[in-house]
């Protein structure tokens, strides 16, 4: 079953359309392989204030029916999940990417606020009311499930810096940007317990799983058929919108809704860029699993004129993400930077580079991975890599290599050693591609309902 991500504060059975739990189904119930679980959905965090509470169909500030999260994106704007406002015709079971689409609006202006802080279990501090819902003109339900709220006022730089969004992409170029997010939300913390929601919590490092078309993910059934899922009476259901969806593995439940997904390497940086609004997701034995996000990038435009119009609403200037790319090539440690974390004036080819020995490389490491010699990054402290590689060592060296091919024998050129040659197996290599891989290797745990 697919849900959307919304909460709604009731004390016992979930009942709305947009809430409602699995049932009934012979939905799988077997646990995934290689998925990262633990026992709640991250942990308390009184930062981040970019991260907001909505709350909707309310009568003021703190008294909220439905809830669901967003980013502050500029002073006086916040993006979310367009089913946290408007109603569609999947009534709150199958969603059918291509079919189901967005129809009225379900929650007004006036009954719509949020707060920067950490929980919505108050009515004091950090409100702000919404004067304008912004959606796109496109109504499909899996492709255009994002939505932008102008605010009344302007949050203070003080109270909540906003964060940059990732508007000129594409997400898939890894040259600047990882596959691993932050997860911040305000959904609960037991999909199980509908009383657990309201305060901001944060995942940090969970793994992407799917975009369609990147070459990345190829390897992964489920996003190599572009999210069409066969259920148990033989029928098909298509859960991805193959431009504008993504996936990652866990940690986004009910009230998460809206939530953004931040790339992982700007975010250890300090600098937040969010580059998907949650949408949905499914749940296995108290953990909430395979969550479906709304790309960024493909709504640029969307963003930009909404950004534009803000801004000359609240008279200020422009952020910068709506200008152009916030993130340069291959300077981000840890992702395709062709530099070992922490080195700042290294020359040479990037990560993934043709080299023909090791000073090519500005790493100083040239490996061949599938036949092709290519540059790697050293490992960092305590053998730390960037997100999809391992650390192995060869000859006496640390390096990184995708987790995809550590199966694999791989040759490497190293800057020191007298520039031997050596082939190696790493240790565990092959539970790590079962890991690796594991994340769409059994079926669905259980089909995705909007959350």
């Amino acid at each position: 079953m697919v849900r959307f991500a919304s909460w709604l504060a009731v004390a016992s059975v979930l009942v709305a359309a947009c809430a409602r739990e699995p049932g009934g189904s012979n939905e799988p119930s077997t646990p995934r392989v290689g998925t990262t679980r633990q026992a709640n959905q991250g942990s308390p965090t009184s930062s981040y204030r970019f991260a907001v509470g909505v709350c909707l169909n309310s009568p003021g500030p703190g008294n909220c029916p439905r809830r669901c999260s967003g980013t502050l994106i500029a002073p006086n704007l916040v993006l979310t999940a367009r089913h946290c406002v408007d109603k569609d015709t999947n009534a709150g079971e199958e969603l059918s990417c291509g079919v189901d689409s967005f129809t009225t609006r379900q929650t007004s202006e006036a009954q719509t606020f949020i707060t920067t802080a950490n929980t919505v279990e108050q009515n004091t501090t950090g409100w702000h009311a919404v004067t304008e819902i912004r959606t796109p003109t496109l109504a499909e339900a899996c492709e255009s499930d994002i939505a932008l709220l102008v605010l009344s006022d302007n949050v203070s730089a003080s109270e909540a810096a906003p964060a940059d969004v990732l508007a000129f992409g594409p997400m898939t170029d890894h040259s600047r940007y990882s596959t691993e997010i932050t997860l911040i939300g305000f959904g609960l913390q037991n999909p199980d317990v509908p009383s657990s929601g309201g305060e901001r919590r944060i995942v940090e490092n969970v793994a992407l799983e799917c975009i369609v078309g990147d070459p990345a993910f190829n390897d992964l059934a489920f996003c190599k058929n572009g999210g069409l899922v066969t259920l148990a009476d033989g029928g098909k259901v298509d859960q991805l919108s193959d431009v504008a969806n993504f996936t990652a593995s866990w940690g986004g439940c009910s009230g998460d809704s809206g939530s953004g997904a931040f790339e992982q390497a700007q975010f250890t940086l300090g600098k937040p860029l969010v580059m998907g609004v949650l949408s949905r997701s499914g749940t296995d034995s108290g953990i909430c699993l395979q969550l479906t996000y709304t790309r960024t990038d493909h709504w640029r435009d969307f963003l930009v004129q909404g950004v534009t119009a803000a801004a000359q609403a609240g008279n200020y200037a422009l952020p910068s993400w709506a200008n152009g790319p916030t993130v340069q090539p291959a300077t981000v440690p840890g992702v395709d930077s062709g530099t070992k974390p922490g080195d700042e004036t290294d020359s040479g080819a990037a990560t993934g580079i043709a080299c023909a020995g090791a000073s090519d490389c500005a790493s100083g490491a040239c490996v061949a991975i599938d036949g092709t010699a290519q540059c790697v990054d050293l490992c960092g402290d305590d053998r730390k890599c960037g997100a999809g590689r391992t650390c192995v060592t060869l000859e006496e060296h640390d390096v990184c290599i995708p987790q995809k091919i550590v199966t694999e024998p791989v040759k490497t050129t190293l800057s020191s050693g007298g520039g031997c040659t050596a082939t190696a197996t790493p240790p565990g290599a092959r539970d790590a591609t079962l890991a690796t891989l594991g994340g769409f290797a059994l079926s669905l745990v259980r089909r995705r309902r909007r959350r």
